[in-house]
């Protein structure tokens, strides 16, 4: 019963998963009002076995030479990693960091002991251990600009991790606007349909593929050099194969659209004189059959005028939910993109498709790209975007 009610609705809703989630290509982020708070550190000369370093801070009048020997720094590790799990640096709960890797191996260690200075004044929990002050064996003042020191460092830390968790909440609320705008869009396109094309079930119908969401589709044509031996496809979504493309024998130049199991043909396309015929099948339903199957039915010709190229409803007005005055037109001067666009009865403007326009090279098939607006006909879309590239290439 169910499933005679979506066919009288004309209507079969399909979700294959998503090449990739949705990103905005930009979102606003807020400066930071102060830089970074960093510390420089620079080997200045070894002596016996003995590293001695300055490190200094830009925005802070802090400078100390340390003078370090591998043992040295191997202690100094040893005493970190022992130290209490988690300090207060101004009331700030840190955890403690742990590096179990450190001062390991045997070669070069003056990069070895540079590299944990790095991480030693990189960490605003070890920067504020008194284990640390005694090691580097700071006075009073120095231990205090030190702990200052670290506690703006972490402050700037949080404030910039905050910026960036409300950027991503950003992203999300888009994306989600955006799935929210796509099914309304559908859910109005199917009711759409329901109101103009309500039918009885023993009619033929009219089945377009629902996909909620802009579904972009790699189409590869047939090789006209090898036609027999290399078919063309369509990539969609996840990257799967979803249809076949295959010459026709008795059609220079047409083709069909298979299913995936490439055994059912859902669309064709054929060329016409100075125009392309496209071919849909229009299944009826399963329960009340009382119309044979007809197998692939005209049901629009491409056209090419001065600025567009339209198509012309044949066999059955409404096929495109009602729409009328089906055009592709050109983006740009150089013809390199094309949108598919349709009005109803109010003169609303209605987006069915976009895509870029075929790569075509000597020796090679041809493709090009394509996206699905939500809400319409795959099958039908996909279709007439070929009948596009067909028209192109005359």
């Amino acid at each position: 019963m169910m499933a005679c009610q979506l066919m009288s609705r004309g209507m079969e809703i399909f979700t294959p998963l998503p090449l990739r989630t949705f990103v905005p290509t930009a979102v606003h982020i807020p400066h930071m009002e102060t830089k970074p708070i960093r510390f420089c550190i620079a080997l200045r000369c070894v002596d016996d076995g003995i590293f001695t370093f300055l490190v200094h801070c830009e925005q802070f009048a802090f400078r100390k030479y340390l003078h370090l020997t591998i043992k040295m720094a191997r202690a100094l590790l040893h005493r970190l990693q022992a130290s209490p799990e988690k300090h207060d640096v101004g009331h700030l709960h840190l955890p403690h960091p742990i590096y179990a890797r450190l001062l390991v191996g045997r070669r070069d260690t003056a990069q070895l002991v540079l590299r944990l200075l790095e991480i030693v004044f990189d960490s605003p929990r070890i920067l504020a251990d008194p284990i640390l002050h005694d090691a580097f064996g700071l006075s009073v003042p120095e231990a205090d600009t030190l702990l200052e020191i670290t506690f703006l460092m972490q402050v700037w830390r949080q404030r910039e991790a905050q910026i960036r968790h409300k950027a991503l909440r950003r992203v999300r609320a888009i994306v989600h606007e955006m799935h929210r705008h796509d099914w309304e869009y559908a859910s109005m396109m199917s009711r759409l349909l329901h109101l103009r094309q309500a039918c009885d079930c023993n009619h033929p119908l009219r089945l377009p593929l629902l996909v909620y969401g802009h579904d972009m589709y790699h189409v590869v044509l047939p090789n006209y050099a090898f036609r027999v031996h290399r078919p063309g496809h369509v990539v969609g979504p996840g990257g799967k194969r979803y249809f076949y493309l295959h010459p026709l024998p008795s059609d220079n130049g047409g083709m069909v659209l298979l299913d995936p199991s490439g055994g059912i043909p859902l669309a064709s396309i054929h060329l016409d004189g100075d125009g392309v015929r496209i071919h849909r099948a229009v299944p009826t339903c399963t329960t009340h059959r009382d119309v044979a199957e007809s197998p692939l039915v005209h049901v629009l010709t491409a056209t090419r005028d001065k600025t567009s190229i339209a198509f012309e409803q044949v066999a059955l007005p409404g096929l495109a939910y009602g729409l009328s005055d089906l055009r592709a037109t050109s983006m740009t001067q150089e013809h390199h993109e094309f949108i598919i666009t349709a009005v109803d009865t109010t003169d609303f403007t209605f987006f069915l498709g976009s895509g870029t326009a075929a790569a075509r090279r000597h020796g090679t098939p041809t493709t090009y790209s394509f996206v699905v607006h939500p809400g319409h006909d795959n099958v039908l879309v996909i279709a007439m975007s070929i009948a596009l590239t067909l028209l192109g290439e005359r």
